[in-house]
């Protein structure tokens, strides 16, 4: 989407005060017209219907547009934006980046060259600073040039802002030599490493191994065995790591003795994808029917807690406890 500019002191302009609102909606329009369709300020005079005609007049008159060729040309056009060369460069540009963030393999090959440091300024950068001045990034070093080796660089953050869509030579900035050169002999670079080719299509990956192996952990654990391939959906969605599965354990563990779970033979037992989408391992105030943990008393303490790290809570307590016991294949 391209955005068309207005200066904010364009109502106040003497070429702009005396416009009827007839005339400003065309000039408007005009604007609206030429950045939508790149035309770098042109208006053919086939674009216009009868009432624009009739406003171009009055455009003409004041000096907001000029008589072409073909049509009219919108006076100062590209001093306010973009020509259709530029924004054409920045959709390639975010082409491009989009491209590169598919290829792990590229950005493998980069970090190896360049390390944690700038290339610009030679600080050193920090990957998980999203917002920071040190934050690492990535940079064209020629500007809309190709996503390859060569024309990639690691940089701050900082740099990145103050060089933007140039050169170094015209940021008045220099290309610093990497400082990582002794690391790569534990990789092969390929200069003809490329982001995705354009239009080509990425394969979706698999399932991870670690993914199917929680899942069955999951499985195993729920007491109540329907629909596997709608639980298996869920969980996916869930993109469940190894903290949020124990949590999943953890919970199951606790509402398993429960008194809703334990009712008429677990008739009231939720489906697996119903309690994954549900999020139910979130719940508080299950009614625990079965013999609490060792050590739990009637007004808790830390030193009630029986595990070398100290709960400060009894529900946590309880949670570890059953947790032990599951993984053991001991659960109550």
């Amino acid at each position: 989407m391209a955005w068309v500019r207005i200066h904010d002191a364009a109502m106040s302009h003497p070429k702009i005060v005396g416009l009827s609102d007839a005339a400003f909606r065309a000039w408007v329009w005009g604007l609206s017209y030429a950045q939508t369709h790149l035309t770098d300020g042109q208006i053919p005079a086939a674009a216009l219907d009868s009432r624009l005609r009739k406003r171009a007049v009055d455009l003409l008159s004041a000096g907001l547009w000029e008589q072409g060729e073909s049509g009219f040309i919108i006076h100062d056009f590209l001093h306010w934006n973009d020509s259709r060369e530029t924004v054409n460069a920045a959709r390639q540009l975010s082409r491009d980046r989009k491209m590169f963030l598919k290829n792990p393999e590229l950005r493998k090959v980069l970090q190896a060259r360049d390390g944690n440091w700038c290339r610009y300024c030679g600080c050193a950068v920090n990957w998980l600073d999203r917002k920071g001045p040190h934050g690492a990034t990535y940079d064209h070093v020629v500007p809309y040039g190709d996503p390859t080796v060569d024309n990639l660089v690691v940089c701050c953050r900082s740099c990145n802002s103050r060089k933007r869509n140039r050169t170094p030579e015209q940021a008045g900035m220099e290309l610093l030599e990497p400082k990582s050169r002794s690391h790569l002999d534990s990789i092969q670079i390929n200069p003809s490493i490329h982001a995705t080719p354009r239009h080509a299509t990425v394969d979706k990956k698999s399932p991870s191994d670690s993914s199917a192996r929680r899942f069955d952990e999951f499985w195993s654990a729920y007491p109540k065995k329907t629909g596997k391939d709608a639980a298996r959906k869920a969980f996916d969605r869930r993109k469940v790591d190894d903290a949020l599965l124990a949590a999943m354990l953890a919970a199951i563990a606790v509402q398993v003795r429960s008194k809703q779970w334990q009712d008429e033979g677990g008739r009231f037992i939720p489906n697996p994808a119903t309690w994954l989408n549900q999020g139910r391992w979130q719940d508080e105030g299950a009614t625990v029917v079965g013999p609490r943990p060792v050590g739990a008393a009637r007004h808790w303490t830390p030193d009630d807690c029986p595990h070398d790290a100290r709960h400060f809570s009894r529900q946590d307590c309880e949670h570890a406890t059953l947790m032990e016991q599951f993984r053991a294949g001991r659960t109550a």
